[in-house]
């Protein structure tokens, strides 16, 4: 007696998300035959799978270096997924052979997000789209690829609606990004061999970018962004005019060493950001230029909170007293200090600037440990805001 109805037959092939991972197919794949059966059950579904089904979501993550056909195989898989519609495609994948993406992906209309993670073996994947048509892509995030300056061009030009992109990791050897619709740009571990960035974002409200680059980048038409993360290798020039692009921001993330050759010999031409209120500076050690950050606080007027990340190394905890304990020793310690350069005559000396933010309530502190390093940056600390009534200092585990 057949109890289940026929009509619950086919309805595994009406979901509406498809994801594929070699990975849970790991017992499989290390037995014989393993990959060719993950191959098979692939291709198989995916040409049983309904026509007049409505895909919003295809996801493939496939690892296999060491097969020299699997390329092929990922890139009918890929074709075969466009067929459907889907709103969102998301490819990781890793491989011997060059990846020969459809030009389908670069037009396929449904498309609202597409992330592109492509490895293969040495070389660097490359983007290469003639022409493109993605009026409802919002979401475009590139990682591990190589791109041209014209193939950026074709793309975006074909992306009218694009308001997030993503690029990390990457080889560019583009002169820049044009894009009108977009509202936030991430940049991160990229090499750019050009000689002069360009980035043009009327509507751009969050710019981020973390890397090296053997030229500086112009921010032209980006003065709408509001939360922003910079990190720069400290081997590059750097002039005031590229944070007087940012006058609008209002969370802002720099490194150290950035904040200290941007001001060097231009503290008077640093800009004011009337509407930053958070202030993240990375990469807080015993060496932290404490005079050019409070040289450059002078210039934020409104800033409310100054978060200090102290990233130098790993340390080693102190385990036998409890982080009570600690802070209040270091108070004790500190306000001793305080005393004996009163006694000396010295207490409006400081070597390290006064912090100079009427508005300043909190300053954090966030390390990984309590070393001798994160003690003495703690004592920097309250010893610039001593003349700040009402600051609150948290120091804070990650």
């Amino acid at each position: 007696m057949q109890i289940l109805s026929k009509r619950w037959r086919d309805i595994w092939a009406l979901v509406p998300v498809l994801h594929f991972d070699l990975t849970e197919f790991a017992d499989e794949f290390f037995a014989l035959g393993g990959l060719n059966r993950f191959k098979c059950f692939v291709t198989q579904f995916l040409l049983s799978f309904a026509e007049s089904s409505n895909l919003e979501t295809f996801r493939l993550s496939c690892h296999a270096i060491s097969d020299t056909s699997i390329s092929d195989c990922v890139s009918m898989w890929i074709f075969d997924a466009l067929k459907y519609n889907p709103k969102n495609i998301f490819i990781d994948f890793s491989g011997h052979n060059y990846l020969n993406l459809p030009d389908l992906i670069y037009t396929c209309e449904s498309l609202e997000e597409i992330y592109l993670n492509i490895c293969v073996g040495e070389s660097t994947q490359r983007i290469t789209p003639c022409i493109s048509n993605l009026p409802k892509l919002r979401k475009l995030s590139l990682c591990n690829v190589y791109i041209y300056d014209d193939h950026m061009e074709n793309l975006i030009s074909g992306c009218p609606n694009l308001e997030i992109l993503i690029v990390e990791n990457c080889v560019m050897r583009i002169s820049g990004i044009w894009c009108r619709s977009l509202k936030s740009l991430t940049i991160r571990g990229c090499h750019l061999f050009v000689p002069a960035f360009s980035i043009s974002a009327p509507g751009l409200l969050y710019f981020s970018f973390v890397g090296e680059m053997e030229s500086g980048i112009k921010l032209r038409d980006v003065c709408e962004v509001t939360h922003a993360s910079i990190c720069f290798d400290t081997g590059m020039n750097y002039n005031s005019d590229f944070l007087s692009n940012l006058l609008r921001v209002e969370d802002l993330k720099i490194s150290s060493g950035f904040l200290k050759n941007v001001l060097e010999g231009e503290s008077r031409k640093c800009p004011i950001f009337h509407n930053l209120k958070h202030l993240i500076l990375g990469d807080c050690c015993m060496n932290c230029a404490f005079g050019s950050l409070s040289c450059f606080l002078e210039h934020t007027p409104k800033l409310e909170k100054l978060t200090l990340l102290h990233t130098e190394g790993i340390f080693e905890v102190i385990s036998d007293i409890s982080f009570h304990e600690l802070l209040c020793s270091l108070y004790i310690d500190f306000f001793q200090f305080l005393k004996v350069e009163a006694r000396n005559g010295e207490e409006n000396t400081n070597i390290l600037g006064w912090f100079h933010c009427e508005n300043l309530d909190v300053v954090e502190i966030v390390c990984v440990g309590f070393d001798e390093s994160a003690q003495y940056l703690l004592k920097c600390v309250m010893q610039s805001t001593k003349r700040l009534d009402g600051v609150k200092i948290i120091l804070s585990k990650r």
